[in-house]
């Protein structure tokens, strides 16, 4: 088994990574700011599974993706 050197920054141009990274702060992040105004009451309906679930989905379509990043 061999280690990917730079194997953090390397990772972290991938799309799904980014990706996946979004689907955990973007839901929080809006309750953060539902909590705190009134701007966000749709917030309730299960819009932040549906926001996760889109985000899984994205990372699992553009995981076989090849980039010229990577």
């Amino acid at each position: 088994m061999r280690l990917v050197e730079n194997w953090r920054a390397v990772l972290a141009k991938a799309w799904s990574v980014q990706l996946a990274a979004l689907g955990i702060a973007l839901p929080e992040l809006l309750q953060v700011i539902a909590d705190n105004t009134d701007s966000l009451s749709w917030l309730d309906g299960g819009y932040k599974s549906g926001i996760r679930l889109a985000c899984l989905l994205g990372v699992v379509l553009l995981r076989p993706i090849k980039q010229k990043e990577l």
